[in-house]
């Protein structure tokens, strides 16, 4: 009969009595206050509340009317330290769901079983997975955080970015290379708070809005815009990071430079669809009109467009008034028009 031992607890695992390791010890624990919810973290590995604190530590805790949801996640890490080399590549995330109940796998030993109605998840990690970071972080414990949030409360998951400026937020949306990050960075760096600049979650009936505003994302040729800024030198020294699409893009932890993080969730009061090619009309803010603002919305937002909650929230985002931005040779100028349509 073969045992396994948990190094932390000191206790030996039988296979046999706990084939599920429903009981193996999780001594390393913490809360973090989230995307309006309160999670519970625990694990039997350091590394993974290591990640975890990477993560979340330092962030506002954001709340919605009604008060907050306690959320529990589990982390384990299974194996043994011996074995081959790790692979060049972080194996391909899958996911699947039915019925209230989501996982998702990336290679045969690491997944994430995500119960909203009940609150939990569980994520199991094999150590060939510590060789990946990044992904583990981003596509499996972010990605079940951002799940259990979203569903628990049926919220509206949007992929964008949000900044706020006096408690007024502002929906930044656009395709692949729109510049949604770089307009952001260029809003933190004239005054304006900080949201998110990838996932967002939105309370359909009053749209407040949060979302995990740890990091920034940019290509490495867009950070000439910002040798100014303060703290910049921090930012240069930001490690960079392979997404899926197989561009590299530097990973800007924005607790470290400097930037203001809005201290509770806001309100969108605007929304701009920024535009991937530059234009002579750079910086102009051009209005749309209720229909067109409800169709872009649909098709830039393909699963949340699907969900039940989506009719109350573009119901209520009918009334927010929505433009067309241009690009420039600068992202002042779209920072400029902004300002404007707050105003």
């Amino acid at each position: 009969m073969a045992e396994t031992m948990n190094p932390k607890a000191r206790t030996m695992v039988n296979p046999m009595l706990d084939p599920f390791l429903e009981r193996i010890a999780t001594p390393f624990r913490a809360r973090y206050q989230l995307l309006g919810s309160q999670f519970s973290l625990e694990s039997n590995d350091r590394r993974l509340m290591r990640l975890c604190a990477h993560a979340f530590s330092g962030l506002p805790r954001h709340r919605f009317p009604g008060g907050s949801d306690r959320l529990q996640i589990r982390l384990i890490l299974r194996g043994t330290d011996a074995g081959g080399q790790a692979d060049a590549l972080a194996p391909e995330l899958c996911t699947y769901g039915w019925n209230n109940l989501f996982c998702a796998t990336m290679g045969p030993d690491t997944l994430a079983v995500l119960s909203p109605q009940t609150g939990f998840g569980l994520i199991v990690v094999s150590k060939p997975m510590l060789a990946f970071p990044y992904q583990l972080r981003y596509e499996l414990i972010e990605f079940s955080a951002f799940v259990l949030a979203a569903r628990r409360r049926d919220l509206v998951p949007l992929h964008g970015a949000c900044i706020a400026l006096n408690g007024h937020g502002v929906l930044l949306l656009g395709d692949r290379g729109a510049g949604k990050s770089v307009t952001s960075l260029a809003c933190l760096a004239d005054g304006f708070e900080f949201i998110a600049e990838d996932g967002l979650v939105v309370c359909p009936a009053t749209l407040l809005t949060s979302g995990l505003s740890s990091f920034l994302h940019l290509r490495a040729d867009s950070l000439h815009f910002f040798h100014g800024l303060k703290k910049a030198h921090r930012m240069l020294k930001s490690p960079t990071i392979v997404r899926r699409s197989g561009v590299p893009k530097v990973e800007i932890d924005v607790r470290k430079i400097g930037i203001k993080l809005a201290r509770s969730s806001v309100e969108i009061r605007a929304i701009v669809f920024l535009s991937g090619r530059n234009s002579r009309n750079a910086g102009l803010a051009t209005p749309l009109a209720r229909t067109v603002t409800r169709d872009r919305l649909a098709q830039s937002q393909p699963y949340a467009s699907s969900l039940p909650q989506w009719r109350t929230f573009a119901r209520r985002i009918s009334g927010v008034p929505a433009y067309a931005v241009a690009r420039g040779d600068h992202p002042r100028d779209i920072v400029a028009a902004i300002r404007e349509i707050l105003a």
